[in-house]
């Protein structure tokens, strides 16, 4: 056991310093060890860092089929915590690390299908219709409920709250496609990644077999106080950084 924690934490250790010198970070000269990192980037963003790179092992279930890989979907989920990260930081929420690590989890229960039952995901996929650009003919949430009587926000939800990770991270993952379902006190975070998901998606990047549309819905740029030429500006960055933000975690 003693082995096993100390291969552990050198695996973090190495993973955490590797995320804090990428350009996602853009700190000058080379960080090498996490206490310099902790100096430089505070205790709360590398405690996140640890958290997201340790999750990487859980994005390794290989293939299902030619139009889903768990390594696209690390890669949609890396995209779209650098997006959720830089939208918080855009508008000014003050919770830029916690909406990184929100994005990185936010379609985990996706990872909870594939363990439960690989078959019934490959099913969904299959019904989904998902083409050679990776955009799906039919709603693959439909697709989930048919065959999980559930979906992989309902997953998501599940996982986080067994996991006792905070409650706003549970919003996330069980509301991302839909967070002006929830209360206006809890709807913040989510809402943030309900818009980075679909900029993410639109890089052509990674898996996006649960957007029909990338459309951004009113409603949720209202709620955030996002200007269209706000918007804009942030998706043209996410344009420009995609292939940074993709290789944060890869």
């Amino acid at each position: 056991m003693d082995a096993q924690l100390a291969e552990l934490l050198a695996y973090l250790d190495m993973a955490a310093q590797s995320m804090v010198n990428s350009p996602f970070y853009g700190l000058p000269g080379q960080i090498a060890s996490i206490n310099r990192a902790i100096v430089m980037l505070g205790l709360n963003a590398v405690k996140n860092i640890a958290i997201a790179a340790s999750m990487a092992k859980l994005f390794r279930g290989g293939d299902l089929g030619p139009n889903f890989s768990a390594r696209d979907l690390w890669t949609h989920c890396n995209i779209t915590g650098g997006t959720a990260k830089l939208i918080a930081t855009q508008i000014k929420l003050g919770l830029a690390d916690e909406a990184f690590l929100a994005g990185l989890i936010h379609d985990i229960g996706m990872m909870v299908e594939m363990q439960y039952d690989r078959a019934k995901l490959t099913e969904v996929i299959k019904n989904t219709g998902i083409d050679a650009k990776g955009v799906p003919a039919m709603d693959m949430l439909a697709a989930e409920q048919h065959i999980y009587e559930a979906t992989h926000q309902d997953f998501g939800t599940g996982l986080c709250e067994r996991w006792k990770f905070p409650k706003s991270f549970a919003y996330v993952a069980g509301w991302h496609h839909r967070p002006m379902e929830l209360a206006a006190e809890n709807r913040t975070l989510p809402a943030v990644v309900y818009i980075a998901d679909r900029l993410a998606a639109e890089t052509g990047m990674g898996f996006r077999g649960d957007l029909l549309s990338t459309e951004v819905g009113a409603d949720v740029i209202d709620f955030l106080k996002i200007s269209k030429d706000k918007l804009d500006e942030i998706r043209n960055q996410v344009r420009a950084q995609a292939k940074d933000m993709a290789n944060t975690l890869a």
